[in-house]
């Protein structure tokens, strides 16, 4: 009886060794393949991981399934994330998503294309912050048409209803992965659903990086300068 104890406490002992907990994500361009404005297919750059264009795997803090492009945009991976950790060579790096890059650099892809599998670790430094606080936030995944975001002229964001994100747990036997492809049904589009723009945007960088979002107080500003040169005293809200 003892033997048998013993042995069984051997059995398990590895399940209760790790003390992390992990989500597991994977997302890919499936069969299709992403291009810019005006339909080229967007830069892989070389074969070596990050220097294609931008792509960023995050979320809308107040996303929803109805609509997942609400409120704040928080990047989980690629440039602005503030997940630094991963390898480069294994395809686990998360500030160096970008097109082109298929599972790192060892498998580069080609133009419009990408595919990753990563594991948010709450045991591996750099891999564990600004999750989603719900599970009822939707996924999303943000590419540019520059290799970087300043130098990138439009954007755009799809996710989809079922992309929920999934609460890390213990990974034994196995983490939450949630699987995430451009070829799932039921996508849905920043450029469509936010922007009003046609159905043909989707897959293409059509949307002007936020940014420019100060020119829709430009009217506002030269209303109260005009007002201020001619005397009237105006009161601006804070």
């Amino acid at each position: 009886m003892c033997l048998n104890r013993l042995l069984l406490a051997a059995l398990c002992l590895p399940l209760t060794l790790y003390a992390g907990s992990q989500t597991q994500v994977n997302f890919d361009s499936g069969t299709r393949f992403m291009s810019n404005f005006g339909g080229t297919l967007l830069s892989p750059g070389s074969a070596a991981d990050g220097d294609g264009a931008v792509i960023q795997l995050g979320y809308y803090a107040g996303g929803t399934a109805a609509n997942p492009f609400l409120g704040t945009w928080h990047a989980l991976t690629g440039e602005g994330s503030l997940n630094t950790g991963g390898d480069t060579g294994s395809g686990l790096a998360f500030t160096t998503t970008s097109i082109g890059d298929i599972g790192g650099g060892a498998s580069p892809g080609g133009s419009g294309v990408f595919g990753f599998s990563l594991v948010f670790d709450s045991a591996v430094a750099g891999t564990f912050n600004a999750l989603p606080g719900a599970t009822t936030i939707p996924l999303a995944i943000k590419f540019y048409n520059g290799t970087s975001i300043g130098a990138s002229t439009y954007f755009n964001t799809v996710s989809n209803a079922a992309w929920l994100w999934q609460t890390p747990i213990n990974p034994n036997p196995l983490p939450p992965i949630i699987n995430l492809s451009f070829d799932d049904a039921g996508l849905q589009w920043e450029s469509i659903v936010t922007h009003g723009q046609s159905a043909a945007t989707a897959f293409h960088t059509t949307v002007v990086p936020e940014p420019d979002t100060i020119f829709n107080v430009l009217p506002c500003l030269a209303a109260i300068a005009l007002r201020w040169r001619r005397g009237a005293r105006v009161r601006i809200p804070l």
